[in-house]
């Protein structure tokens, strides 16, 4: 294993990390015209399986602003975030609907200084995933 010549810091240096709101289950819908919800369970690594997610009732959701996902927001699971397959996060593609963070899901934004992009390639590499220490 390789030994990296650059400190260890902390992720919320560089970072604000978000975690998402405990929306209530009953009143999660399938309909397409509601707003997809990024959970654990729809979370996969580098990837978001929008077909499994389910829906918040679009008119109900100006009241949640703060858990409203950007492009290239980076969003890591919090529950069970390494399986066999690896750390269960991805970011918001552009081609990608708008959706909200949903409770045990965390959204990283790059702070001032710090490009998302780059935060992006922090986050999906081999020094933060545990390979080379």
């Amino acid at each position: 294993m390789q030994v990296s010549k650059y400190p260890l810091q902390k992720l919320n240096k560089y970072s604000s990390i978000e975690p998402g709101f405990a929306f209530k289950s009953e009143k999660f819908t399938d309909n397409p015209e509601d707003l997809p919800l990024v959970k654990g369970e729809n979370l996969q690594q580098g990837y978001i399986d929008w077909k499994s997610a389910k829906r918040w009732p679009s008119p109900d959701s100006h009241r949640y602003n703060r858990y409203w996902l950007n492009r290239f927001d980076i969003v890591v699971a919090m529950d069970r975030p390494w399986v066999t397959a690896g750390l269960k996060w991805s970011y918001i593609k552009p081609h990608e609907p708008i959706a909200l963070l949903v409770q045990r899901v965390a959204r990283l934004r790059a702070k001032k200084g710090l490009n998302q992009h780059y935060l992006r390639y922090l986050i999906g590499s081999e020094y933060c995933l545990g390979q080379v220490r």
